[in-house]
C-alpha cells in the first residue's frame, strides 16, 4: 500500500476522500458497511499544532497531550495519519457509524472515540480527508495488515494510532 500518494488509494480499494469539515455537518456519503477507514493529510504545509486540541472528553479524560509529544509522533513522509476499523463478528458498527463518532469527537463532543485522538490537536484538522474500504474480510484483519505495513515501511505506527 502506499502511504505517501492519495491518489493510489483507489487501487487498493479505497475511495471517499471527504474532508473533514464535509463529514462533520454529514456523514451520509459513508458507507452503512463493515470496513477500514483512514484519516490523511493532503497539504504538504509544515504542521502546527493546539496546545489544547478539539477533541471532546471521554469519561471526563483530557484527549489533549502536550506539542512535544505529537512533534515527537509527526512523520513528513506519510500522508495517512489514522488508521480505523468498524464492524465484524463481534461488533456491528458500520463506516458511517464510526466516521460520525469521529467526527462528532473532533467538534468537542463526549463519546466513545477515543482512537485518532492526536488528529484533533492539529491546526488544520478541518481539512484532513477520509478514505473508506469495505470488506468482507474481518475489519480488524485489514486493518492489522495495514499497520503492519505502514510500520514497516516507516518504523512506527501512523501518527494518531497509539496501539497496534
Amino acid at each position: 500500500m502506499d502511504f505517501e500518494n492519495l491518489n493510489r488509494l483507489p487501487e487498493f480499494g479505497f475511495s471517499g476522500g471527504v474532508s473533514v469539515s464535509d463529514l462533520q455537518a454529514s456523514c451520509k456519503s459513508v458507507p452503512s458497511e463493515q470496513g477500514v477507514y483512514l484519516v490523511v493529510r493532503e497539504s504538504d504545509q509544515p504542521v502546527r499544532f493546539l496546545e489544547v486540541g478539539t477533541g471532546g472528553r471521554f469519561k471526563g479524560r483530557d484527549p489533549s497531550v502536550s506539542v512535544s509529544v505529537l512533534e515527537t509522533r509527526w512523520l513528513v513522509q506519510p500522508k495517512v495519519l489514522y488508521v480505523g476499523k468498524a464492524g465484524g463478528t463481534s461488533n456491528r458498527t458500520t463506516l458511517q457509524g464510526r466516521v460520525h463518532s469521529l467526527m462528532r469527537f473532533g467538534l468537542g463532543r463526549p463519546c466513545a472515540h477515543w482512537g485518532g485522538r492526536y488528529i484533533w490537536q492539529l491546526v488544520d484538522a478541518g481539512k484532513l480527508a477520509v478514505f473508506w474500504k469495505q470488506t468482507h474480510e474481518e475489519p480488524r484483519q485489514v486493518e492489522k495488515a495495514i499497520l503492519c505495513a505502514f510500520i514497516e515501511r516507516y518504523g512506527q505506527l501512523p501518527f494518531a494510532n497509539l496501539k497496534r
